[in-house]
């Protein structure tokens, strides 16, 4: 009995450090910083049914906090006591001022493109590098070696931040983030208290307190408001109807274009969906939102309705200069040389297409990234992972030609469209797939 008792406790004792391993794997892929007062919090939960819950979370989540906040906690006192943390607060509202840049906020003595060298150490309470050059994992709040042999040793904070300042990558201080590259300041991320600063209650209040924006883009579930000119852009979360963050610094933005090679994609991605759909759309959630961007890209580029795009219909008639042009290079590959007439346009287009989807589904067969991520430490896994993602790529390399005639015949000027345009004259949703996706999952 006692034996029993033992190996179920260690049992279990496993199961939550491998959970928790798997949560901290999970903010990482996905981009999401985790602060070591987090990462601590993570690493010390032993309930199972916790750990499954932030398991379960961290999907769809867009930050830590949605993971790890319990309002049932808040309003009846229980859970974890409160950490005691290093806050950096900000003042936000000298962006308001006219001429205002996004370089004019000072974080832990450093703004955008300062050298990286002069951050206030003090002030920071995380580091990782984009590539560290050792194996590492986190445990108990803290960044440890790992080697094949001896115990894990830890590394402290100091040396990581001298690493990431050496190699690039992320300082925090606390929910703000620094990005380094070639030791200097590129971005800075800005979440948590002080966004208060800003006073914004509700998205309206962006536009009214900074004009109208250069652009918008929508990804992860918010709504990004683009500031070009200023050197900066707000997001604002729809689902929950908050302020994200405010991004400073960064790579410029532009405005999405797309073209054929992106209906191409869709329809790869999509073609059992839209096949059953026919000539209307799904009734809701993201099957519905997918069908009206192939049906968006295909009125703008002339191609008919989505069933005429699947049929390859567009190509009945007389074949315009570049189509032919493709019909010649596909015949002078074929085995017997002969001459594609127009005639053979709309079976040749669809053959591919149904062919392009096959290959299509034996590399997403190949890709590996459907096991559970408790299970690729097996190094026998890991090396059936990556030979699998090797066999994926092969046969990505050698549709390059197939993609690049099903493109031309598609469009062979292969135009382009802001995405702003297609919203509004051809129909684009303006809403978020991936958000839509996340929830259904």
């Amino acid at each position: 009995m006692a034996k029993t008792k033992l190996w179920q406790e260690t049992r279990a004792e496993a199961w939550a450090e491998t959970a928790a391993d798997s949560i901290l794997i999970v903010f990482r892929v996905r981009g999401i910083a985790v602060s070591d007062a987090d990462r601590q919090r993570i690493l010390a939960q032993k309930d199972p049914a916790q750990l499954q819950l932030w398991l379960e979370k961290t999907s769809i989540a867009s930050s830590v906090a949605e993971v790890l906040d319990d309002p049932a906690e808040l309003r009846d006192g229980s859970g974890p006591e409160p950490r005691e943390t290093r806050r950096t607060l900000l003042d936000l509202t000298p962006l308001f001022l006219r001429g205002a840049h996004g370089d004019t906020i000072r974080v832990a003595g450093v703004r955008i493109g300062d050298a990286a060298m002069s951050v206030e150490r003090r002030a920071l309470t995380g580091a990782e590098e984009d590539v560290p050059d050792e194996p590492r994992t986190d445990r108990d709040g803290s960044v440890y070696r790992t080697a094949s042999a001896g115990p894990p040793v830890e590394i402290p904070l100091a040396k990581r931040v001298d690493a990431t300042l050496q190699r690039g990558g992320v300082l925090r201080c606390e929910q703000i983030e620094l990005r380094v590259k070639y030791g200097r300041i590129e971005s800075i991320c800005i979440r948590g208290p002080s966004l208060a600063s800003l006073e914004i209650t509700c998205e309206a209040d962006i536009a009214r307190r900074f004009g109208a924006a250069t652009g918008h883009q929508r990804a992860l579930g918010w709504h990004i408001h683009h500031y070009s000119k200023q050197g900066f852009a707000i997001a604002w979360h729809d689902r929950e109807h908050r302020l994200e963050h405010v991004a400073l610094g960064g790579e410029p933005w532009q405005e999405f274009m797309l073209g054929a090679e992106d209906l191409l994609a869709e329809l790869i991605r999509a073609f059992d969906m839209l096949s059953k759909a026919g000539e209307t759309a799904p009734p809701e959630g993201s099957a519905r939102v997918r069908y009206q961007c192939v049906a968006a890209l295909a009125h703008a580029l002339g191609l008919g309705t989505v069933p005429d795009v699947l049929g390859g219909r567009f190509l009945e008639g007389e074949l315009s200069a570049g189509r032919r042009r493709v019909l010649q290079e596909v015949a002078a590959r074929g085995p017997l040389g002969e001459p594609l007439y127009d005639s053979t346009a709309e079976t040749l287009f669809t053959h591919l297409l149904h062919y392009r989807r096959d290959v299509d589904r034996v590399v997403c067969a190949t890709s590996g990234l459907h096991l559970p991520l408790p299970l690729c430490c097996d190094p026998i896994l890991l090396g059936m992972i990556v030979t699998q993602n090797k066999l994926g790529r092969w046969l990505e390399a050698l549709m390059m030609n197939v993609d690049r005639w099903l493109c031309k015949l598609l469009d062979p000027e292969l135009r382009t469209f802001e995405l702003r345009s297609l919203i509004a004259h051809h129909g684009w949703p303006d809403a978020s797939l991936q958000e839509l996706e996340n929830a259904e999952i």
